[in-house]
């Protein structure tokens, strides 16, 4: 043994077991300091508190979820997260390598980040450079800074996800929606404000204007799309067996072949989601059918569905899922600017409007045989009167495709109906 590796003064049995406490009590006082486990001197006990088990579950440095206890709050914006997660203490020991410091002031200057100091020698402000950079598709100055952007968005959807976690614990919609957002954001190498037909791979800002005239190019077909192409959505939905208008289009933008071909590939196998939803009491164990497509001009009266007060309801969202290719699903995401294969998912959230609240949130995997049911269970408030409930169904993988739907609750004594 070499004791001054463990800065252990001595090697026998009285001082190895006193430093052996000390290192105990010292990790114990650590995480306890981080909110991640709790103690009981009397029952000498520890417990773990929520912020530990989801820096176990994540496989996250203690120093990281302490971080989401201090800096998170209820109205985050991509800027604050972004400046979060790459504060992460897995990014701690990113290399800065002789003169990269130089490196990286240089392509600070090239990307448009809010004014604020920084010390460009630090593992932390590294990170931050190549999100930023990965996000506005900028040029980086050099091999190993390829390189080390491929390790930072490789730990970067771990991050988010105990973040994402660490939002909804608190019941905070709007974090959680953003962090989500993040997600998409990191997957597609875009940022949220961006073009969503800018996603489609080659597709260029010289080319938006051809691809929002395609509805309207296809429009004079029977149950075709009219109008133009504006975002993805309408992409799709004017793209629907048109992949030969879709190439001569893009042939007549200049694009080569094998460019128009990666395009059609990705667009093709975009999910299209056809989402159903009904309520159920469980005590009563009555179900309604929430009626997510009545137009805004309908009886107000009819948007409104009675629930009882103070009682546990069930939330049952059925998702059925298409693509423009006919090749069979095989669970894998279209993100040919991310370094990894990423699993295409969906993250369910049902929120209160007016308060903000995050009620419930699940995650579920790809929908490999085209269908899918979640359940969000939710207790309606012990005063009668109505609210306004949001279900958000997002995606984990693309920008652009989630879909949102309100459901009207109104809270009497009456039977459910």
């Amino acid at each position: 043994m070499n004791p001054s590796y463990y800065q252990l003064g001595e090697t026998n049995t009285e001082a190895v077991n006193a430093f052996l406490s000390r290192l105990v009590q010292n990790t114990v006082t650590d995480l306890e300091n981080a909110y991640c486990i709790q103690t009981d001197q009397d029952e000498n006990s520890i417990s773990p508190l929520f912020l530990g088990r989801i820096a176990s579950y994540y496989y996250l440095k203690y120093k990281t979820v302490h971080l989401f206890y201090d800096r998170l709050n209820s109205t985050c914006s991509v800027e604050d997260l972004l400046s979060l997660l790459a504060d992460a203490e897995e990014y701690a020991e990113l290399p800065v390598r002789h003169n990269e410091d130089g490196l990286c002031a240089q392509l600070a200057k090239t990307l448009d980040l809010p004014s604020r100091p920084m010390s460009f020698d630090s593992p932390h402000t590294k990170a931050l450079l190549l999100l930023w950079s990965h996000l506005s598709r900028g040029q980086l100055p050099s091999p190993d800074f390829a390189t080390d952007a491929k390790s930072v968005l490789d730990q970067a959807i771990r991050i988010l996800q105990a973040m994402l976690d660490a939002a909804a614990n608190c019941g905070w919609l709007v974090t959680a929606l953003v962090v989500t957002q993040l997600v998409q954001m990191l997957v597609q190498a875009r940022w949220v404000h961006d073009e969503t037909l800018l996603t489609v791979p080659n597709v260029e800002k010289r080319h938006l204007a051809l691809l929002k005239k395609l509805g309207m190019q296809v429009g004079t077909n029977a149950g075709a799309y009219h109008g133009p192409a504006e975002v993805l959505p309408e992409l799709m939905e004017a793209c629907k067996g048109r992949q030969e208008a879709f190439e001569i289009l893009l042939r007549r933008a200049e694009m080569p072949a094998q460019q128009i071909k990666q395009a059609w590939t990705y667009l093709s196998q975009l999910p299209m989601l056809f989402v159903s939803m009904s309520v159920c009491d469980t005590e009563t164990k009555t179900a309604v059918q929430v009626d997510i497509g009545l137009d805004a001009n309908i009886r107000d009266a009819r948007r409104w569905i009675r629930l009882l007060p103070g009682q546990e309801h069930v939330l049952v969202i059925n998702i059925q899922r298409k693509q423009l290719a006919r090749s069979r699903f095989d669970g894998k995401g279209q993100a040919p600017r991310f370094p990894k294969q990423k699993d295409e998912g969906w993250i369910l959230m049902l929120g209160l409007r007016d308060s903000r609240e995050l009620v419930a949130l699940k995650r579920i995997g790809a929908l490999r045989g085209g269908r899918g049911s979640v359940t969000l269970s939710f207790s309606t408030p012990k005063t009668v009167g109505r609210c306004i409930y949001t279900v958000y169904v997002m995606s984990d993988s693309y920008l652009g495709l989630d879909q949102q739907y309100d459901l009207h609750a109104d809270v009497s004594l009456g039977v459910s109906a």
